[in-house]
């Protein structure tokens, strides 16, 4: 009753209809789960600008959740919802630079060329 609800919502263009009936279908809250589904009303709503929408989008694709992996697009749709606003989005992207900046990562247990090198200065 209430997904059928949300879905005549999100058929009209509603852009938090959309965004909740696409998390209830991610996730299979009062509905059968459908992750290729869920990826068709996260567009729709992110489209429309709605952030978590972009988020849940973006998340998705970097995993291949009802889709197949697309890291490029995954990364511009969370890089999109951070500039809109969500707080998960944006966190995400700072983990993401902090690692790239990290001297001492390591790679399968060896240590990068970068690392290396600062090693070897001291």
């Amino acid at each position: 009753m209430l997904t059928r609800r949300l879905r005549e919502r999100a058929q009209r263009g509603d852009a938090e209809a959309s965004y909740t009936l696409a998390a209830h279908l991610a996730t299979g809250f009062h509905t059968k789960k459908n992750s290729r589904e869920a990826i068709k009303w996260y567009r729709l709503a992110a489209v429309q600008k709605h952030c978590e929408a972009e988020w849940n989008l973006g998340w998705m694709l970097l995993r291949g959740e009802g889709v197949r992996r697309n890291t490029k697009a995954g990364i511009r749709w969370i890089r999109l919802a951070a500039r809109h606003g969500s707080k998960d989005a944006t966190r995400f992207l700072a983990s993401i630079q902090k690692m790239r900046r990290s001297p001492t990562r390591k790679t399968s247990g060896v240590i990068t060329g970068r690392a290396k090198r600062d090693k070897k200065a001291k």
